[in-house]
């Protein structure tokens, strides 16, 4: 197989020859798909069968005739279809379905719609509407059981656009769905391209954008020739400046598309290879080499001069010009293509530093002369201010303005590198003046005096400049303000509200004792309610004047019991007993206290197991409201342990 030809802007006439591989050179085994191994001769050898294409299984078939949607394409093929009224089926239909033939296709079955690609084709059949989908459908109506083709009016129709065809400019033909072919100078539909150069005669050719499309667009000998229509024409200087024209190997074309020598001679022209020295006006090369002098003139850089230097932007190629970044005194470095600023103070945005990212709440003026943008503080807040991913930031600025009218405020820094802080004032009609100038920012804090300044009455504001920083950098900051310590105020509100304790305790106590005393007069009262609830009964009591005395060895009778009341539990009772002083109720000692010739007396004691009944007063019931006489000379009943009360 012999493969000539080529094309670098013009034809080439190289020839390449192929040959197919021997399988006899393969000695061991067949790698190759047309090679099979004979085991007699043990050699490889060209098998015939190999060339012969595989038929396709039933399968496949089947799987193929089941794809095709319509009677037409079911039939024209060589698969053995048959098409079955709606299906296409292989061989033969399903059980009740009928064969056609490909004359007996309707017309029905043969809608073609959503074949067709672009509006103006599918408006062709009466019975098809493109869509805002941009796609094609077939439109029918309901006839009876059946459905047919409808005639679809223009009202349901969507407006086509103008056709590509009719396109003539390249920002014409890309507005829509079309593609533009450069060498041609023509639009085309985008499905249309093979069969429009199906010689391949349209050479370049683009969907997207139309930059860059004529000769004179470029501005290197590489980019030229990248494109067949193009050459370059050096400028004679040997600093690699030209400029890139319409043509072919023989010169550069007119507006006529005839060779004109008059644009540029021929020992200048250029059209398959570029001249030695590339250095785009920029500098020169020694005799015989392509390697550019250096320095670079003119602000540029780079093996070919290609590039700006650092704080200039712009595109060098082919004499062009490097001019100064504009970063509004808030940088010096900006892309070297783009010309986009790399702002140095953190805040400061925009492509050359002209406005404060106001989102990240920071404010100010930096287009104006000393102007910058501040981050404003709130008070009594930490702020914490990590600057690790920009490495080109070397200042920030704070702001805070104080509110509360009468409060010092206190100043905190902390930072994380070497670094300097600028602290300075201002209020309304004031300048700037400089409160703290180049201090070294490690960790301080400084106090501001209201005295001095005035906070919250003449819009004070403070001002702090960090500066002369590298990233990666912490920075912590604050603005704190909080009353002095006053000592006489301090004492008057501590005794005042320690007295206050006070007397707030005095009270509670006072109240205290009124309901202790109110609470034992309660249970006072209720105790009388409970003993003038108990039993009692009326005694009549015979007392002999003058008392006769015992004489010694005479034997004293036992004390009678006056009443007796037994306890709830019958273990215990009270007894009640009529006592004769030994005074009798007569003087005796005028030192001595008067005490009453007879006491009552109560007793409680231990009630014993075994009772003997009142020999004189068994018939009296305690709790009988009747009098009782009781004689002095009656003996008592029982035995007790008592406990004797005195009244």
């Amino acid at each position: 197989m012999y493969i000539f030809g080529g094309f670098n802007g013009q034809m080439l006439s190289d020839i390449i020859k192929f040959t197919p591989g021997s399988c006899g050179s393969m000695a061991e085994k067949c790698a190759a798909n047309k090679c099979s191994l004979n085991l007699e001769k043990k050699a490889c050898h060209l098998n015939g069968t190999k060339g012969v294409c595989p038929k396709k299984s039933a399968s496949e078939l089947r799987v193929l005739c089941e794809r095709q949607t319509s009677c037409p394409s079911c039939l024209q093929n060589n698969y053995g279809c048959v098409w079955c009224g709606s299906l296409c089926a292989y061989k033969r239909c399903p059980k009740g379905k009928k064969e056609n033939e490909t004359e007996q296709c309707q017309q029905s079955d043969s809608s073609n719609c959503d074949k067709l690609h672009n509006c103006h084709a599918c408006h062709t059949e009466f019975h098809c509407g493109w869509q805002t989908d941009h796609r094609c459908y077939t439109f029918v109506r309901e006839a009876g059981n059946k459905t047919e083709k409808a005639v679809l009016s223009d009202n349901y129709r969507v407006k086509c656009d103008n056709s590509c065809s009719s396109r003539k400019t390249c920002k014409a033909c890309l507005s829509g769905t079309c593609m533009w072919c450069i060498s041609q100078q023509r639009c085309l539909e985008t499905n249309a391209y093979a069969a429009t150069f199906p010689l391949a005669q349209c050479t370049e050719w683009t969907t997207s954008k139309c930059t860059a499309l004529s000769c004179g667009d470029f501005q290197t000998c590489k980019a030229c020739q990248e494109h067949e229509r193009c050459g370059w024409c050096d400028d004679g200087s040997n600093t690699g400046k030209g400029v890139c024209l319409d043509g072919s190997a023989t010169g550069p074309l007119g507006p006529s598309h005839d060779v004109d020598a008059n644009l540029c001679p021929a020992h200048n022209w250029y059209f398959t290879t570029c001249p030695r020295c590339q250095c785009n006006g920029h500098s020169t090369c020694l005799v015989n080499s392509s390697e550019c002098l250096q320095p670079c003139q003119h602000r540029t850089e780079g093996t070919h001069c290609e590039h700006c230097i650092s704080g200039f932007h712009g595109n060098p190629a082919n004499g062009g010009n490097c001019t100064p970044c504009f970063c509004n005194n808030h940088g010096s470095l900006c892309h070297r293509e783009t010309g986009k600023c790399n702002c140095t103070t953190k805040g400061i945005m925009g492509p050359n530093c002209d406005r404060c990212d106001e989102q990240n709440h920071y404010v100010g003026n930096p287009q104006e002369e000393g102007g910058t943008c501040f981050y404003n503080l709130s008070i009594d807040f930490q702020y914490t201010f990590n600057l690790s991913s920009e490495d080109y930031y070397q200042n920030i600025n704070f702001m805070n303005v104080p509110i509360k009218v009468g409060n010092d405020v206190e100043f905190s820094i902390s930072c994380s590198g070497r670094a300097y802080v600028n602290v300075s004032i201002g209020s309304d009609g004031d300048g700037e003046p400089v409160l703290l100038e180049s201090r070294k920012c490690d960790n301080f804090k400084l106090p501001f005096y209201d005295e001095k300044h005035n906070f919250g009455s003449q819009n004070t504001t403070f001002f702090v400049y960090v500066f002369n920083f590298t990233t990666p950098f912490l920075l912590q900051i604050s603005f704190s303000q909080h009353r002095a310590l006053d000592l006489l105020q301090f004492f008057i509100t501590f005794s005042s509200c320690f007295l206050s304790l006070l007397i707030i305790a005095a009270i509670l106590w006072k109240i205290k004792q009124k309901y202790d005393l109110y609470r034992r007069r309660q249970q006072l009262f209720v105790e009388m309610e409970q003993m003038a609830s108990r039993p009692f009964a009326g005694v009549t009591l015979e007392v002999e004047d003058p008392v006769k005395t015992l004489s010694d060895g005479a034997k004293q009778k036992q004390a009678t019991p006056v009443a007796l009341e037994p306890c709830a539990s019958g273990k215990a009772a009270v007894l009640t007993l009529i006592v004769h002083m030994p005074t009798g109720g007569h003087e005796r000692d005028s030192r001595a206290l008067p005490l009453p010739a007879h006491l009552f007396r109560w007793a409680l004691c231990a009630r014993p197991q075994t009772w003997r009944p009142l020999r004189r007063m068994a018939n009296q019931t305690v709790g009988n409201p009747a009098p009782t006489r009781a004689h002095a000379s009656d003996s008592s009943l029982y035995a007790f342990d008592c406990l004797t009360v005195l009244l």
